[in-house]
């Protein structure tokens, strides 16, 4: 008997497929603080509890976050293994949307 979705992933495909997060990650750290270096003169000017200065910092943090998370995983996959992933690991992994 098969009790829920479970899906068997090679170590070669999974860590591929965990790059390819480090890399989106990446780019979106890169795009968001080269933003907050271009507002880093006028940061002063945009006291607010919520201005757009504060928000670029903390979406450039949160993808720095993620892309450290993901290389850290990348860095540990154990080669010729088969892992096998739940649903919650695929979202957790953002193979698919955490909104389905």
């Amino acid at each position: 008997m098969i009790e829920g979705v479970k899906l068997n992933i090679s170590s070669d495909e999974l860590k591929k497929k965990i790059l390819e997060r480090v890399e989106y990650h990446r780019q979106k750290f890169e795009f968001y603080s080269k933003k907050v270096e271009e507002l880093e003169p006028v940061k002063g000017e945009m006291e607010s509890s919520s201005n757009a200065f504060t928000d670029l910092k903390n979406k450039a943090d949160n993808h720095q976050a993620r892309m450290e998370f993901f290389q850290f995983l990348a860095d540990h996959i154990i080669p010729k293994e088969i892992y096998r992933l739940q649903t919650q690991d695929l979202t957790n992994l953002e193979f698919i949307s955490r909104y389905f």
